[in-house]
């Protein structure tokens, strides 16, 4: 089914329509739509911090930053943490650790070896990452999925952007569409 040639005959009425903690969209008002309203729910009664948004970024979002946020960073940089400075890539995917007791730092762990990476100032923490509940089909590429996750406007992509959200999954049972 995930291939190129397929692409035409995907009927989505035939898979779920779940909203997943992993979304891809076409839009970034939509990405920034589903990740307001996933960090709302899965903030609830967890220690919190509302950051807000890059005023001279369209793409930038408020972001309410608790430990196991998902997110990606925003450009390549290098980030000094300690006495140790960590060079970051656009697009690397990490998760919030915790925060500290003033809520002013958080830990950001590699999505890959879930060991903490480095520590940020919170005020810092927009300027670096988005979240990632929901992520661009542009920024999704070269990315592989092992759980269920949703494609929002699909109807708005060309047959290229189809075959590039479908083939994340590792087993089509793990698409769902909205």
């Amino acid at each position: 089914m995930c291939l190129p040639e397929n692409i035409h005959n995907i009927k989505i009425q035939q898979y779920g329509k779940q909203l997943c903690k992993i979304n891809i969209s076409y839009t970034n008002k939509k990405r920034k739509n589903v990740n307001a309203e996933l960090m709302t729910k899965y903030s609830k009664d967890r220690v919190n911090v509302e950051v807000p948004k890059l005023k001279y970024c369209d793409n930038s979002q408020d972001v309410i930053v608790f430990k196991g946020l998902p997110i990606i960073s925003r450009k390549n940089t290098n980030i000094k943490s300690g006495d140790k400075t960590f060079r970051i890539c656009n697009n690397e995917m990490f998760t919030t650790g915790k925060l500290n007791e003033d809520r002013s730092i958080v830990d950001i762990i590699s999505k890959d070896d879930e060991k903490i990476k480095f520590s940020i100032p919170i005020k810092l923490f927009t300027i670096y990452f988005n979240p990632s509940y929901c992520v661009t089909v542009h920024k999704s590429q070269g990315a592989t999925f092992s759980e269920p996750f949703t494609i929002h406007e699909f109807n708005k992509f060309d047959s290229r952007l189809k075959y590039v959200a479908i083939s994340r999954a590792q087993n089509v049972n793990q698409l769902n569409f909205k």
